[in-house]
């Protein structure tokens, strides 16, 4: 789907992004993760021609970004950016038309897929015709994120579209975009500094440092599996939480002792040891959980997951 070939990018002769190459398939999420002034951010806009590399190729289904208009490549691509960037005196729906509107879509239709988007993105309908100064932050990235939809462009660019938010609203609009379904369908590049941000939304992970990558892979492979003294460095922080992301309760079900009782409710063998300790630690209780696959019930707790971390740090 798309395709970055050695691409580089330099400012005032420093170079900003040195040699990048990654490929993203159809339907996948790449994070271009790393800190301030890594290039991630340079790297994400040379494949809409925002910025437009030294050296280097960028093809999107084989083709040349080069051999494309920058409006049609454009308007082929969602963008989100981190403060919103909505015209302020456009009102909701009027940002989120934006693009359906230079690509000529009929009021009506423009007006139904508005409304569809702000039913799936859980905006209100009286802020139809609100203006950016009366929305919350999280109403308005979540605006944003509504105009980039629009069109239904196959493909979205996310420059740290929620580095603005407040931690609160940061983790509620990360938890709502993995259930959404609109996202599921695209391809997408993410830039972001936050790494439980890129471990619960990529597929596959750009760790960069100085203009270059350090390590690139699914985020299990950088967390059992690191490149560089780097990269361990990079997650060593958090180390603890990613293993507990990483990790769902189907993947130690042989470890749950059977049970009966009442089925803990929004608790699957799909969630993540996390989510189970968080509900743990909430309910002060163990937590009953079926698996809607064999039948079985079983009983998941504090025991389990330190038996499961135990025998990870054994095979790591």
């Amino acid at each position: 789907m798309i395709v970055a070939d050695n691409i580089s990018k330099r400012f005032n002769g420093i170079k900003a992004v040195d040699k990048i190459s990654f490929e993203v398939k159809e339907g996948e999420t790449l994070v271009l993760l790393g800190t301030s002034g890594c290039g991630k951010t340079t790297t994400l806009r040379m494949l809409n021609r925002l910025i437009e590399p030294d050296e280097g190729d960028v093809l999107i289904n084989g083709e040349n970004i080069l051999s494309q208009s920058i409006t049609e490549l454009r308007r082929n691509m969602g963008y989100v950016l981190q403060h919103h960037g909505l015209f302020p005196h456009y009102t909701v729906s009027e940002n989120i038309g934006i693009v359906p509107h230079l690509l000529h879509w009929e009021k009506e239709k423009t007006m139904q897929r508005t409304i569809v988007l702000m039913e799936k993105l859980q905006l209100p309908a009286a802020l139809i015709n609100a203006y950016p100064s009366e929305l919350s932050g999280g109403q308005a990235q979540r605006v944003g994120l509504a105009r980039a939809l629009a069109a239904n462009p196959r493909i979205l660019l996310m420059d740290e579209p929620f580095g603005a938010l407040d931690p609160i609203t940061r983790v509620e609009i990360r938890k709502e975009l993995k259930q959404l379904d609109e996202l599921k369908k695209k391809t997408i590049v993410l830039v972001t500094h936050d790494v439980q941000e890129a471990f619960e939304l990529g597929d596959i992970i750009c760790l960069m440092k100085n203009g270059s990558i350090e390590q690139i892979g699914e985020p299990a492979a950088l967390l059992y599996k690191p490149a560089t003294a780097f990269v361990s460095q990079f997650l060593e922080q958090e180390r603890l939480q990613l293993i507990l992301k990483s990790v769902l309760i189907k993947n130690v079900w042989n470890l749950l002792a059977p049970s009966q009782g009442a089925i803990t409710n929004h608790l699957t063998i799909n969630n993540n040891l996390w989510e189970a300790m968080e509900l743990i630690t909430q309910k002060n209780e163990d937590l009953i959980i079926k698996n809607e696959e064999t039948g079985e019930i079983k009983k998941m707790n504090f025991t389990v997951i330190e038996t499961a971390l135990n025998s990870m740090n054994q095979r790591n």
